[in-house]
């Protein structure tokens, strides 16, 4: 019993690893099913009150940009969770233009974004690192990336993204 215990919680552990690294059901679904999932799934593992909200009709992009949607959202719960400290993260969903915007909200512990991000103390802080990386894949693509954050209030991260290359 405890052996077959122990290969089902392994098993369950790399299905989890494997969703998280490249979820078949982006390619089959696409990105608001996938996300979907991937919310409910950090809720119940991290047991941090996250929501998504949609706002427009669901529908398919280029394969590329629902991967960086999809990688961009995980990073962002990630940081909310393992540097913001955050109890509460709202994802929020706008397809209703030629371009995809996203916001990431959390009441956790905020940081300067200003100085982070003009080198003040950027090479110390892991958080803000990481959302430059993201801002700058995002720019690579024609998209854009904001952060509203301050040391007393939670973090806004504001991603947009042209829904198509045409835009």
């Amino acid at each position: 019993n405890n052996l077959k215990t122990t290969a089902s919680v392994t098993f369950q552990k790399v299905r989890d690893f494997i969703f998280d690294l490249r979820p078949m059901m982006l390619d089959d679904l696409g990105v608001v099913p996938t996300v979907r999932r991937y919310i409910d799934s950090f809720k119940e593992k991290n047991d941090i009150d996250t929501h998504l909200e949609m706002l427009g009709e669901e529908r398919r992009l280029q394969n590329h940009r629902e991967v960086m949607l999809f990688r961009g959202i995980q990073d962002l719960l990630g940081h909310a969770r393992d540097y913001g400290m955050a109890s509460q993260i709202t994802v929020r969903m706008d397809m209703t233009t030629d371009r995809i915007k996203v916001d990431v909200d959390d009441n956790g512990r905020g940081f300067d974004a200003e100085a982070a991000f003009m080198g003040e103390d950027g090479h110390s802080d892991p958080r803000a690192q990481g959302i430059l990386t993201l801002k700058e894949k995002f720019e690579l693509v024609g998209g854009s990336l904001i952060v509203t954050s301050s040391e007393t209030e939670g973090t806004r991260i504001h991603l947009e993204l042209p829904a198509s290359d045409d835009v």
